[in-house]
């Protein structure tokens, strides 16, 4: 009997620290677990804090009974410990608040899975160890304000959702960031949000209608902007002075769009000319073979010549840029 009372005793106090950790949760006081500060609300667990002595985080699916939906704003704020985090266990975790780990100097790899819908703002400001960014497919589709600002470590970001903007000073001062390729769902790119990142060389915007902020690329004086002929970032790189590359691989002389230029291109400016075809849009800007800005007989007459194997200035075969 008195084996059978200590039991008895032991499940009780079991479940009186299970409910008084729900009512602690609700009350809006937290309980520790494994390095974890937690909260519980509404049936669900949300990390508050970590002062755990493991460099390798990994967010649990569960606390207790309740499934992790949240990191908390400020949970790991200039935590020095952390190297490394995975979200991926935690199946039921939607979002990651304002500066979460804002600050994690030793951050070095985040993967952002498809269950994350939603990051506050500053949420990796300040992770100055951080080289390597995933979003994983069907995750948060809007990167909030100075989200990766001064991430100056950071290298590699990959976009495999449906990004449809960039907050303002989201990459600021990335200054190892050489090469980015945004999704054509990226509807606006914020003010200053690629600012001072001196290595950028390299960006691609597929989308035909990207709001760019005028002070997207400031102090990125050696970004080309890859984009497609007549896109609102071809127009943004025109009116910028920043070169550019046509992702719709146009040549210039290449007036009939079949990938080479010949005496077919000639005949194609000569009936545009006449009234018999219309030239539009890149087919247009590809006949220009002088680059004068206007189509005439003197653009056919200029890749007429360099059939002839006459010596032209004009970079005609070639991709076009500026």
């Amino acid at each position: 009997m008195k084996s059978i009372g200590k039991l008895t005793a032991l499940a009780l106090c079991a479940l009186m620290i299970a409910f008084s950790a729900f009512q602690a949760g609700a009350a809006g006081s937290y309980f520790y677990s494994e390095g974890f500060y937690y909260g519980v609300e509404n049936k669900e667990a949300f990390v508050h804090g970590y002062q755990g002595e493991e460099s390798d985080v990994v967010i649990r699916e569960k606390f207790l009974s309740y499934y992790v939906t949240s990191v908390e704003s400020f949970a790991f704020f200039e935590n020095e410990t952390v190297q490394t985090l995975s979200l991926y266990d935690a199946t039921m975790l939607n979002s990651l608040g304002q500066c979460a780990f804002n600050g994690c100097i030793n951050l070095k790899y985040v993967e952002i899975p498809s269950s994350v819908q939603t990051l506050g703002d500053s949420v990796f400001d300040g992770c100055t160890s951080l080289s390597y960014v995933r979003f994983r497919d069907g995750s948060a589709a809007q990167l909030p304000v100075q989200a990766f600002c001064e991430c100056s470590s950071l290298k590699t970001v990959l976009f495999e959702n449906d990004l449809t903007s960039i907050g303002d000073r989201a990459f600021y001062g990335c200054a190892l960031l050489s090469e980015l390729e945004l999704p054509e769902t990226t509807e606006m790119i914020g003010d200053y949000a690629f600012a001072n990142c001196g290595s950028l060389q390299k960006i691609v915007i597929p989308a035909r209608d990207t709001e760019i902020s005028d002070t997207a690329f400031s102090g990125c004086d050696n970004v080309t902007v890859y984009c497609y002929y007549g896109s609102t970032a071809h127009l943004y790189a025109k009116e910028k002075n920043i070169p550019y590359v046509l992702l719709d691989n146009a040549r210039l002389g290449d007036a009939n769009g079949d990938g080479v230029v010949n005496i077919n291109d000639v005949t194609a400016i000569q009936r545009h000319l006449a009234e018999l075809t219309l030239l539009e849009g890149v087919r247009f800007y590809a006949a220009d073979s002088n680059q004068d800005g206007k189509l005439d007989i003197s653009d056919a007459t200029n890749l007429q010549l360099f059939f002839a194997e006459y010596d032209i200035q004009d970079p005609i075969g070639e991709i076009m840029t500026q």
